[in-house]
């Protein structure tokens, strides 16, 4: 999730078992919905994870709120290598939102997490960025639009038990003794989702709509379209 009219620095942490796999370069691009070119760069490299710096300037006021937007990072492990291309989907708002797991908090809960996976398995940040994408696309589906969603740890346990399904998911396919983590998180996922609420700004004037907790899955519950508690207008 990004600012509008806003600088926005977007970190792009690679690791497993809690050892920060830093790239040898990586260069990033932002698309809008059509696919068009917004920005483009080389990321920094700061402590081993690259950072995106997109300029206020290319998120103008005249692009729309909401779901469409991608970041593309190509990442190049080491020098020589093909990079690799990992796509992000991206939604635009008055305030940036970013995903509240990080791949500490996966390994918290499976620290040989790596070599559970094997050595084909580098980092985990493509299936955290693939549950993030997921969830975002999931909300706008169920009518609960991403920029509107004031608390965003409130997705903290869907993100990570999607997370964990997409992991062993992928890892029952070579061990298949790991079908019981698969369902296990598969489960918890879908439970987490149906009981997931969040305040809302439907207005986009920075306050929270009155008291309005809307969730997405089973117990979806929809306010007034009507904005209420409009207090002022940052």
């Amino acid at each position: 999730m990004l600012a509008r009219a806003t600088d926005n620095e977007v970190p792009f942490e690679l690791s497993i078992d809690g050892v920060v796999s830093a790239p040898h370069a990586v260069s990033w691009a932002l698309l809008d919905a059509s696919g068009n070119t917004l920005a483009t760069g080389a990321a920094a490299i700061v402590s081993g994870v690259p950072v995106a710096s997109i300029d206020a300037v290319d998120l103008p006021t005249s692009l729309s709120f909401g779901a469409g937007y991608r970041m593309i990072w190509d990442v190049t492990h080491a020098d020589g290598d093909t990079p690799e291309r990992i796509p992000v989907a991206v939604y635009l708002a008055r305030y940036s939102l970013m995903c509240p797991v990080a791949q500490s908090d996966l390994e918290a809960e499976y620290p040989d997490i790596g070599s559970m996976l094997g050595p084909d398995v580098a980092h985990l940040q493509s299936f955290l960025g693939a549950a993030w994408s997921d969830v975002l696309r999931s909300m706008s589906n169920d009518g609960l639009w991403p920029h509107e969603v004031v608390d965003v740890d409130r997705l903290f346990t869907w993100v990570r038990e999607l997370a964990f399904e997409k992991v062993w998911r992928n890892a029952m396919v070579h061990q298949p003794s790991y079908a019981s983590h698969y369902e296990a998180h598969r489960d918890a996922a879908r439970a987490a989702k149906a009981a997931m609420r969040t305040r809302v700004d439907r207005d986009q004037d920075g306050i929270p709509d009155d008291d309005d907790h809307v969730g997405t899955g089973l117990g979806l519950l929809r306010p007034s379209i009507a904005p209420r508690g409009r207090r002022r207008v940052l």
